[in-house]
């Protein structure tokens, strides 16, 4: 196992490292540094626990080196404002608050409540990241990480010691500015169609985005998944609706040879219906002509069948059975699609309240 190394097809490496990088400081801040680690505290634990956020890096550089990580999807994720314009206002004292949580930086926080681009905030971050340092020191010895964009430089990553390779996603299609009309900016449909032209133009364009996450996007509906915010946030619009008109051209442009690479669709956060319309889309002629893998970037699954059985006798005791988690047929969808399902490493996301009571060590 010493020498077994891993993929890691879902983390964020940069989300609190850009945060800070918005810090009014005339000292650098060690904090915007890609390979800064913080240990995972008594304290850190306890916040993480109650709220399910990470107020520390889960996946900063030094810590993935450390743990043979050979290739990170690392996502880009532009914040949704529903996350800091909530029950506690848009203010500062809200992001007080929210830094507290989150570990991002107030500056950060106080610039996702006021701004009104998303696709910028992605942009400066795609930046952020390219920017980064690509040494740093782990454990006395020297690593380095690098972008991987063909099959032959990850040929030539497998076989070179002390680097890490880098893939792009992106979690979240709000990121081509839609979900902003309750803020005051409305969604333009050629705008979006412009920014995926863009992003696909990029040197080192994503592979696959989370095309729902945790807020409406006015694309597809979104599954419930901040429930130990209770109603510190509200999820409901858009709540387990299905997909959008403009959302089923979103995916055509995303999926198109036409205007660049194709972009893979990653189906964890969209509600059960939308996944469901996104199945039936892809037997359709249309899609059916094209390489469309099923990813699931992060995910776990419910131990029950669409009808509420189940495929293996106990196995609806054992997992968390929330719809944000895959059915039975789901999986066999992912699988028939030569498509990818990487595993959620969360507790709360991958067992059941009852097991987890029985397991308390996990």
């Amino acid at each position: 196992m010493h020498n077994f190394q891993f993929a890691d097809i879902h983390c964020h490496p940069n989300l609190k490292t850009y945060g800070h990088s918005f810090n009014v400081s005339s000292a650098p801040d060690p904090r915007t540094d890609l390979w800064y680690h913080q240990p995972l505290t008594p304290g850190r634990r306890l916040v993480k626990n109650i709220t399910g956020i990470s107020a520390y890096s889960q996946a900063d550089f030094s810590a993935m080196c450390a743990g043979n990580v050979k290739l990170a999807f690392v996502s880009l994720y532009p914040f949704e404002k529903g996350f800091f314009i909530n029950l506690t206002g848009g203010g500062g004292i809200s992001a007080f608050t929210a830094d507290i949580v989150t570990g991002i930086g107030y500056h950060r926080v106080r610039h996702l409540q006021q701004h009104l681009d998303y696709f910028q905030d992605l942009e400066r971050e795609y930046q952020f990241f390219q920017n980064g340092l690509h040494q740093g020191q782990v454990n006395g010895q020297e690593w380095s990480w690098t972008m991987v964009s063909s099959s032959q430089d990850l040929e030539e990553l497998l076989t070179t010691q002390n680097k890490m390779g880098v893939v792009l996603s992106i979690e979240g299609a709000h990121v081509f500015n839609t979900g902003l009309r309750n803020y005051g900016r409305l969604t333009d449909p050629e705008e979006v169609r412009e920014r995926i032209r863009t992003i696909k133009q990029w040197a080192h364009p994503p592979v696959f985005i989370t095309f729902a996450h945790n807020f409406y996007n006015e694309l597809c509906g979104h599954a419930r998944s901040l429930e130990t915010l209770g109603p510190l946030v509200n999820q409901r619009e858009g709540l387990n609706d299905g997909f959008t008109e403009l959302g089923i051209h979103t995916l055509d442009e995303l999926i198109s040879h036409s205007n660049g690479a194709p972009i893979l669709i990653d189906i964890k956060h969209m509600s059960l219906k939308a996944r469901q319309q996104y199945f039936e889309f892809r037997r359709t002629e249309y899609y059916s002509l094209r390489w469309l893998p099923v990813i699931v970037s992060h995910g776990g699954v419910t131990g029950l069948k669409l009808d509420g059985g189940t495929t293996i006798a106990g196995a609806e005791k054992l997992f968390y059975q929330a719809d944000i988690n895959f059915f039975d047929e789901e999986v066999v969808e992912v699988a028939r699609s030569g498509g990818l399902f990487a595993i959620q490493l969360d507790k709360r996301r991958l067992a059941s309240r009852a097991f987890l009571q029985q397991a308390p060590m996990l």
